[in-house]
């Protein structure tokens, strides 16, 4: 009669599945590394004031295209919300209301 012993069994499956999972994370220098995604919208010198995007957004149609902000280098310009308090007290956006 074999004996067979549960434990080495499943203690075996789970480090050969380890050693698997491992290979997966092998840094192989020999290989290029892969380029970053392409997140598109330009070629990335684009600047783009904080204060123009948020009133070019709330200027748009409804039911328009979301405005491209990928590539672009935003300028943070706002220093207060009170920049946008027009926009806020007017309580409709373009097209509605």
């Amino acid at each position: 009669m074999i004996n067979i012993n549960l434990r080495a069994i499943a203690t075996t499956l789970v480090m050969a599945s380890a050693m698997l999972v491992l290979v997966g994370c092998n840094n192989d220098s020999t290989s290029a590394p892969m380029p970053p995604p392409d997140m598109g919208g330009g070629d990335g010198d684009d600047t783009v004031s904080f204060r123009t995007l948020v009133r070019d957004a709330y200027a748009q149609e409804p039911h328009a295209a979301p405005l491209t902000i990928n590539g672009k280098d935003i300028e943070f310009d706002v220093m207060t919300t009170a920049e946008f308090d027009d926009l806020v007290a007017s309580g409709t956006i373009h097209g509605q209301g």
